[in-house]
């Protein structure tokens, strides 16, 4: 960064502070897109296994067994639902990535850290469009630094779907289910694959994905989340 940038830096700065993207309190050291009191005391989802916890036990009904986990307890009003919402739709594309990165470091001593790729939830042309950036494949990103595993797009969304918060899980799960594709399977034969996404609520797009990578060939596969919406 050269003195001019710097200074004008400096200037939007003073004019617009930079503010946590979770508690949205004015960022005063250098701790990334999160204030030190939210990187040490966000709500954690409790989940400290990943294997026949409840996100397997969610899914288990449309898939075979899978490993999961989330890092943190997204409930309404906390400070994980404002950090979803500002990352989704207040620009803050980099808390994503942040996340990915501290989420790997919890999951690299567990069975999921033996994966052959991570696999983010796409996003359909006219949302990323809208958006300009898949939160999902920030977020896969960050765990690829920790990890050491590649990020693999093997999913493909063909379908914009509006917001399916008034549908019930069978019915959401059959229209996600329905908007995407595997361009490629031969990637996904025999493999233990990651699906990386933002919040884990009703299992629908995690089991809509997990299944048709199953389907594909997949080996084992994985479901990971920056947050969990349980209660």
């Amino acid at each position: 960064m050269n003195m001019v940038t710097q200074l004008l830096q400096s200037w939007w700065d003073l004019i617009y502070p930079p503010y946590c993207a979770a508690c949205e309190a004015t960022l005063t050291e250098e701790t990334g897109e999160l204030c030190l009191s939210c990187l040490t005391g966000l709500p954690v989802s409790g989940i400290s296994e990943v294997e026949n916890n409840w996100i397997a036990q969610e899914l288990i009904e449309k898939v075979p067994p899978v490993s999961g986990h989330a890092l943190y307890s997204f409930r309404q009003g906390n400070n994980i639902q404002r950090l979803i919402h500002n990352i989704k739709y207040r620009k803050r594309p980099q808390a994503a990535y942040e996340i990915g990165l501290q989420h790997g470091a919890v999951l690299k001593s567990t069975t999921i850290a033996q994966a052959d790729a991570i696999v983010p939830v796409p996003m359909a042309a006219k949302r990323l469009a809208e958006r300009g950036y898949n939160q999902a494949q920030l977020y896969a990103e960050g765990l690829s630094k920790t990890m050491k595993i590649p990020v693999q797009e093997l999913l493909l969304k063909d379908t914009f779907l509006k917001s399916q918060t008034k549908l019930g899980r069978e019915q959401r799960y059959q229209n996600v289910a329905d908007s995407m594709h595997i361009p490629e399977p031969s990637l996904v034969v025999g493999k233990h694959l990651i699906i990386a996404d933002d919040v884990f609520t009703t299992g629908a797009t995690m089991a809509a994905c997990a299944r048709l990578l199953f389907d594909a060939g997949a080996k084992h596969i994985s479901v990971v989340t920056m947050a969990i919406a349980r209660g």
